[in-house]
């Protein structure tokens, strides 16, 4: 088999067009990352990369461009003998998610976004029934404030909970299922507002997943926040990629990269090479906590099943 030698990788930026990015954001690193081509007998796909452009929502770190940016490499080049070539860009700007959804409806600046679903956000896009961090953001740990976890030992139940108030993002599903379930929810636009308004008391407990708790907590320690010791809540909020309902073409190769990672352990190992999931698994295991778990969105999107293809 004749093998070609492999392109050399390009550093590119997509511009970002002229909308307003989100204030106080660092721009995200460029990162282009081209693939080796191996011509098989009889393949009939391109021999040019196809681009597939992301979002940047974090600056990278530690050399690497981000879990979610590595799982979309690793499906891709899965897939790369059956597929062909590839090339990720990364958006050059940081923009917000809401953004990003309205890039990929419009099929303009972005091709994949990842996020949980969310009805009203994720409506008309076609999700990759793949669940990028397993059961790891389904599960929550409260971020609260120092000197009160008295007032969570007596929590027994949700109504018990619900006589406190909860903090959340404007847009996030999260936001959704809890008043869903009753809860009085105080919200920000801005992620980073959260911890100062818990601190200032707007609210009384800021629910976090597994992979978020603790590394949030060292963070925003000097605001004088403390987790929560005893209780897990509960509710079905899994991460996919989602794309263009019209780009069928990539949305089955990420489908089928996906798997073939998972079938072989390359997924899991991925996972578990990125510290903050590591220290979640371990959060599973540590000593059991009163678990409460929340009712789905009526009608909405939970884990995925062949009944709900889309959001």
């Amino acid at each position: 088999m004749t093998q070609l030698a492999p392109p050399r990788s390009a550093v590119e930026a997509l511009p970002s067009g002229p909308r307003q990015c989100r204030p106080g954001r660092r721009a995200a690193l460029s990162l282009s990352l081209a693939l080796p081509l191996a011509l098989g007998a009889g393949r009939l796909h391109a021999t040019e990369p196809i681009e597939v452009r992301v979002p940047a929502f974090d600056a990278p770190r530690d050399g690497r461009p981000g879990y979610f940016f590595e799982v979309l490499e690793l499906a891709l080049r899965k897939t790369q003998d059956s597929h062909g070539p590839y090339r990720v860009s990364i958006l050059k700007e940081v923009i917000s998610l809401e953004r990003a959804v309205q890039e990929l409806k419009n099929q303009q600046l972005i091709d994949v976004v990842f996020t949980a679903p969310n009805p009203g956000l994720t409506d008309g896009l076609q999700p990759i029934p793949v669940s990028l961090l397993k059961e790891l953001n389904n599960y929550r740990i409260l971020l609260i404030r120092e000197g009160e976890q008295a007032r969570f030992d007596t929590v027994r139940t949700l109504d018990d909970l619900r006589t406190l108030r909860a903090g959340l993002g404007l847009q996030w599903v999260d936001t959704k299922i809890l008043r869903h379930n009753g809860f009085r929810v105080e919200g920000s636009a801005w992620h980073e507002n959260l911890f100062k308004m818990l601190a200032a008391k707007r609210f009384d407990f800021f629910p976090r997943g597994l992979y978020e708790v603790q590394s949030d907590h060292r963070r925003y320690r000097h605001l004088g926040l403390a987790m929560e010791k005893n209780l897990f809540l509960y509710y079905e909020a899994p991460f996919y990629f989602f794309v263009n309902a019209k780009n069928q073409v990539l949305g089955q190769r990420l489908e089928t990269g996906l798997k073939l990672a998972l079938a072989d352990g390359s997924f899991d190992r991925l996972l578990n090479s990125y510290p903050e999931f590591r220290a979640a698994t371990a959060l599973q295991l540590q000593a059991p906590r009163r678990l409460l778990r929340l009712a789905p969105l009526p009608g909405g999107c939970g884990a995925l099943s062949p009944s709900k293809p889309s959001c």
